[in-house]
């Protein structure tokens, strides 16, 4: 598919016409401001209805939301960052359900499972998670819902649909999404399925080698409902094929996921009952050699042969809560628990006798109860206090190696296997928040919280120095440590919520103190001096001088802000302002990949059949740079990141009820740039050189089709 002929008449129609940037309260939000006031938290909802990203990877919205952004570790491989915390930190449900990913580096994070063209809603609850969020909210809570069906409110059965395609001249890409529905008041089903398919990106001065991708996915669902209760079951199936990851050592050949989650949603007197019960098994394989050169050096484990890695999880949980009216508020009483199950297996195409089982029926069980009570104090004070208590049970089966590998990798796996790797975590939250309305228009936000997480399972059992990091991307091998101990944070919060007719200004401005926060750091006190069989081992892997996971002691702070304006009435600016700082505390010295300053801003001119918008995305330099982590890198040019500012143009128009088309073009100037959150080029004959961090896409035109009915 190629787009160049309508590409430049169409940048001439956008620039004809006018420009945009969106928020809240405007006619044409990109992100709605949710607050439910028998909550007492605020949300951040993305109005799917009016985005502009044409990148399938559900984590770009992101960026339309104060605080929040994304790691690219590939084309469908975004991990949710948000004020400084990224991937397992951040407590991100699909669908309600906890998705643990099929590999050890997180090639499918849990929003690779819902494409953009299947997706419903994404929510981010900003800034402290409340406890029945879920178990882990240390860095926050994500929720993204896929599009189903839903109850009608009479007993004539109703067909709906939704059909989207779009397409992208930067990788010739193409994407669809279909769902078709029939319900009436007591039944539902639907039927869907998504397909996403494209070369490698472009940038200024190429193309970045293994950056194409192929993703389908298949759902059907069913609901009855009778009287006050609601019951669903939700299958859905997703495939991706060979996948490039440029930034990891190896690139992803399949992943097979299937998805299943029963529902229940009931009233009982004057308590409202919701449960949910859910089941995920992934099959994962990943290699260095289909999609890019054989590596001139191993970057697993001895020699320089290529190698792959079949790898599998499974999970099952549950989520069940009551809630109770009390006063004037509510009291919310639940439990959870996921239980998730991890293997992974090292193999040389070319020597059957080499095999690695670095991960080995690996276990990490959580069990959690919680309450929560929620009270309207009086018409100008609210309050919201929550605790939870979560139990966390972890182990690993014995390791095994092929009788391939050297004498150090077999004296680290019979160390591995006479270790006690039973380890179980008791961890405690609470949260307290409060909110006063100081005036008509003027809200005054005050929280605080105490947030805990257990290690992962890499953390913990990575017996074998190598780059599974959970998509850290940094360049390290990594072993664990079971003695690792839960991190445990301690944050404040106070913002201000400021509304009037035509302006919505809402910042807030947050401080986290991590004890025990997990990192890398040396493997011992002479990590230029190859003197343990970590270290030879490591050696031969390509890094000869691996990091350990270790409890440091850990800060983040800074401050995150929406604004809205209508500046006439078919005039509105919007922006979103997010700056975060990471800092060592016990030593001297910056915590890796934390973003610099950003800001997005758009402004829009609306109509009622159509819109124009322009964008503006902005980031400052990042030279804030963790010499302890990315220590493999030559110069500092390389590890920090000149700020940039990128144009985007974008158009809407309904030509009729139902159907509606979405144009733009991204990065308009065709600047060459590099987003800090991403990682560094592991391609060798691609036209970015090895070891230098990502470029961003050059100028990409698109148009999206969309039609509802």
């Amino acid at each position: 598919m190629n787009f160049k002929v309508w590409r430049y008449a169409l940048s001439i129609l956008i620039c004809l016409s006018s420009s945009q940037f969106v928020h809240a309260e405007s006619s044409l939000p990109t992100v709605i401001i949710t607050a439910d006031p028998m909550e007492g938290f605020e949300s951040y909802r993305v109005d799917l209805d009016q985005v502009q990203t044409s990148s399938p990877d559900t984590t770009h919205l992101l960026r339309k939301v104060p605080g929040a952004n994304f790691n690219n570790n590939g084309s469908i491989s975004g991990q949710v960052q948000y004020r400084g915390m990224f991937g397992g930190r951040v407590n991100t449900r699909i669908d309600g359900m906890h998705i643990n990913p099929g590999g050890p580096n997180w090639m499918d994070p849990p929003l690779h499972y819902v494409p953009q063209s299947q997706l419903e809603s994404l929510e981010v609850i900003r800034g402290i998670a409340p406890v029945s969020s879920g178990s882990e909210t240390i860095g926050g809570t994500v929720r993204a819902n896929s599009r189903k069906s839903h109850f009608t409110e009479d007993s004539q059965f109703s067909v709906h649909g939704h059909l989207e395609v779009n397409g992208r001249d930067i990788n010739n890409s193409f994407s669809s999404g279909e769902m078709v529905s029939v319900a009436n008041d007591q039944h539902r089903f639907h039927i869907s399925g998504s397909n996403d398919l494209a070369d490698d990106t472009e940038f200024k001065d190429g193309k970045i080698k293994s950056t194409e991708y192929e993703r389908h996915s298949y759902g059907v669902g069913y609901g009855f409902q009778t009287g006050d209760h609601a019951f669903g079951l939700d299958l859905r199936r997703s495939d991706t094929g060979k996948t490039g990851n440029p930034v990891l050592p190896m690139d992803m050949m399949f992943t097979d996921t299937d998805l299943v989650s029963g529902q229940y949603n009931g009233q009982w007197q004057n308590v409202r009952l919701e449960g949910k019960v859910y089941y995920s098994n992934i099959d994962h394989r990943m290699d260095n050699f289909t999609l890019r050169d054989t590596p001139d050096f191993d970057l697993m484990v001895a020699g320089p042969d290529a190698r792959y890695i079949i790898a599998d999880s499974r999970g099952v949980g549950y989520d069940f809560k009551a809630v109770l009216p009390a006063g004037k508020g509510q009291v919310t009483v639940g439990t959870d628990s996921h239980l998730a199950d991890h293997d992974a297996t090292v193999f040389n195409p070319d020597n059957a006798a080499f095999i690695v089982d670095s991960f080995n029926d690996v276990e990490k069980d959580q069990y959690g109860v919680f309450a929560e009570w929620y009270h309207q104090l009086s018409d100008d004070w609210s309050v919201e206090l929550g605790a939870r208590y979560n139990r966390v049970k972890m182990d690993a089966g014995p390791a095994s190696v092929g009788g391939a590998l050297p004498a150090p990798a077999v004296r680290l796996k019979d160390a591995f296997n006479s270790s006690d790797r039973n380890r179980t975590d008791d961890n405690f939250d609470w949260v307290a928040q409060l909110s006063h309305e100081l005036t008509d228009t003027l809200t005054l936000q005050l929280g605080a919280a105490r947030k805990t997480r257990s290690p992962s399972y890499i953390e913990r059992f990575a017996w074998i120095p190598i780059e599974a990091t959970a998509g850290l991307a940094d360049y390290n091998n990594y072993v664990g440590d079971i003695a690792l101990k839960p991190e445990i944070a301690r944050e404040v919060e106070v913002g201000l919520d400021w509304r009037t007719e035509r302006i919505h200004f809402a910042p807030r401005g947050f401080y986290r103190r991590v004890q025990d926060y997990i990192q890398g750091v040396a493997i011992d006190g002479t990590p230029s001096t190859i003197d343990s069989d970590l270290e030879m081992v490591s050696n031969r892997n390509g890094d000869a001088s691996p990091l350990r996971f270790a409890n440091v002691e850990a800060a983040f702070f800074g401050f995150d802000t929406v604004l809205g304006i209508e500046i006439a009435s078919r005039w509105h600016l919007n922006g979103v302002l997010s700056y975060v700082r990471g800092k060592r505390k016990d030593i001297e010295d910056d915590l890796f990949r934390i973003p610099p300053f950003t800001a997005v801003t758009t402004l829009t001119y609306q109509r009622k059949k159509w819109s124009t918008s322009i964008e503006g995305v902005f980031a400052a330099r990042q030279d804030n740079i963790s010499e302890t982590i990315v220590q493999n890198e030559s110069s500092s040019d390389n590890r920090e990141t000149p700020g940039y500012g990128l144009l985007n143009l974008y158009g809407q128009w309904l030509p009729k009820d139902g159907i509606k088309l979405i144009a733009g073009i991204d990065n308009v100037l065709n600047k060459k740039y590099a987003d800090h959150l991403s990682g560094f080029n592991r391609v060798s004959g691609s036209d970015v050189v090895e070891g230098v961090r990502l470029p961003g896409p050059g100028r990409n035109a698109f148009l999206r089709v969309r039609y509802d009915w």
